[in-house]
Parts: structure tokens; sequence; C-alpha cells
């Protein structure tokens, strides 16, 4: 396992894991790491560092070493981790490493780090690209276009390969004269799909995810057990009860309710809380996914 670092200026150090990657060694990392690799990249002092959502990252120790050490973090959406921008040079730096074929380990890791420090800046700096605007009065000149386009000329004398050449390089021709440009800024950890629609609902469900966090965290539910028959022989016959506090406990009535009017009428929502070698998991379990199931729901 590897961890590395990287910004705009290009790579950061690589470090080789040894044994599982726990908080202690994550901590141990960012400790020896994280300020050299800025002064390497002459970030100075005054950075923001990006991590994901993994529990090494968002841990209490994790946290407080960077609040100590006063290192800013880049508020990152919960469930997120194809978004890390660094999930693209590790895959530059597999490619890399498949080809030089490596037979030990010291030989892997000597490759490593020499193929780490060659992945180009314009790999880790955003770049800018001119897109074509897809507007209404566009698409309605361009509709005007093809209505007012003789396309019979293009069958004259020509084949069926040319007949298609010829009838693309006319659309790009006509889309290249009406659709309008723009330039944008490409970063490389820049989807497709993740646009200025997509973007407001990534943070809006970050906002929820925290408020869950906030809630859970008010106050921590305690247990208690409670006997599912008379007769007790296992742990499987008792039936554990959570102890919330009453904000979680209105919080939970109202994604309860939620659930009961969305799931069948004839399935029994504790149904596995009663029944002998189920946990309550398996009731909340086959409850959301009856409920977020669409064919369930309908």
């Amino acid at each position: 396992m590897l961890w590395g670092c990287f910004s705009a200026a290009g790579t950061g150090r690589l470090v080789a894991i040894e044994g599982k990657m726990n908080v202690a060694k994550y901590r141990d990392i960012l400790e020896e790491n994280l300020f050299q690799s800025a002064q390497d990249l002459r970030l100075g002092q005054r950075f923001t560092f990006q991590q994901d959502n993994d529990p090494k990252h968002t841990a209490k120790i994790t946290k407080e070493w960077l609040r100590n050490n006063s290192v800013t973090i880049l508020d990152w959406p919960s469930q997120s981790p194809d978004l890390n921008p660094i999930e693209h040079l590790w895959r530059d730096l597999k490619m890399a490493v498949h080809q030089c074929s490596p037979s030990n380990l010291t030989e892997l890791e000597r490759i490593c780090k020499e193929e780490w420090q060659r992945i180009p800046k314009s790999r880790t700096r955003p770049t800018t690209r001119t897109v074509q605007v897809w507007t209404e009065e566009a698409s309605s000149a361009l509709q005007d276009c093809f209505e007012c386009t003789d396309w019979e000329v293009f069958k004259k004398g020509t084949d069926l390969d040319g007949y298609t050449s010829s009838v693309l390089s006319y659309l790009k021709f006509c889309t290249d004269a009406v659709l309008p440009t723009k330039t944008i800024k490409v970063f490389p950890n820049q989807k497709p799909w993740l646009d200025s629609t997509v973007k407001p609902l990534l943070k809006a469900c970050d906002a929820a995810y925290s408020l869950l966090q906030f809630l859970s965290a008010s106050k921590p539910p305690s247990l208690c057990l409670c006997l599912k028959n008379l007769l007790s022989s296992c742990l499987n016959d008792y039936r554990p009860v959570a102890l919330t506090p009453v904000i979680m406990k209105c919080f939970e009535r109202i994604i309860l309710k939620h659930i009961k009017d969305i799931i069948p009428a004839g399935l029994d929502q504790y149904q596995f809380a009663y029944r002998e070698n189920r946990s309550t998991e398996d009731a909340v379990s086959i409850a959301l996914h009856t409920a977020l199931t669409p064919s369930a729901a309908s």
C-alpha cells in the first residue's frame, strides 16, 4: 500500500506502508510527510489539505493532529471517494509500473517512487478547454438549417462510405457555424457528469449527512437487552433496545413513519427483531431495502 500527495505544482512524497494501514500509521505519515511535501512543492504554511472521508481520515486522532497543526481541510462530500483527484494519478502510476514488470517488493517500491516523480505537471494542474454550448437559440437555428438543406445532393455519384462522410462533414460544418463556444477550466478530478446541477445536490447531501452526525453525536444512545421469550440460552434470545435522546426519538419517528407509509401493508417492520437467530440490523436492512426499491414503492 502507498500514500502519496500532490498539488498543482507537481507530485509530493510517496510513502510505502508496511502491514495494515490504521489510524496511528496515517497520523505518523502526515506528521512525517505532509509539511515536508508542502515545503518541497513551495506551498508555504497556509495551504488547504484535501482527503476523502475514509474512516482513518475522519478519526478523532487524525482530526486532533490536523487541528493542533493548524491544517485547513477542504470539505468533502460524503460517500464520494471516486471524486478524489489523486485516483487519476494512481491509475497513471499503475500503468507505468505494469510496463516495468518488477520482480520483487524492493524493486516495486523503487519503481513506484521513480514513476511517481515522473508524472507530468499537466496531470496535476487545471487546464483550459474550449467547448460548444447548446443553447435554445442555437438549436432552433440548427433545425432551420437542416430543414432548408437539400439532402438528395449528398446521394449523387457517391457510394455508402462517401455519402456518410459527406453528411457527417456537413453536420459538423453546421454545428461549428451555429453553436457558440466558451472557455472553461478543467480540473484533473472533474467528472463529465459533475455539472452545475449536480454540485448543489452533493452539497445538500453532505449537509444532511452532517446534520445526522450532529444529531447522533448530541448524546450517544445506551442499549439495554430485553428477552424475546422466557427461556434464554444465548445472545440471540435477547432483543437490544436503544435508549436514545428526545431529539433522536423525534427524528426516528419521522423516518419510521415514512418507512411504514411506503412498504407493503403485509410486511411486518419488526418481524426480524422478534425471531430467533435474527437481529435488529436485519429488520432495519429489510425495511430500508423494501422502502427504497422502486418496485416495492409502486
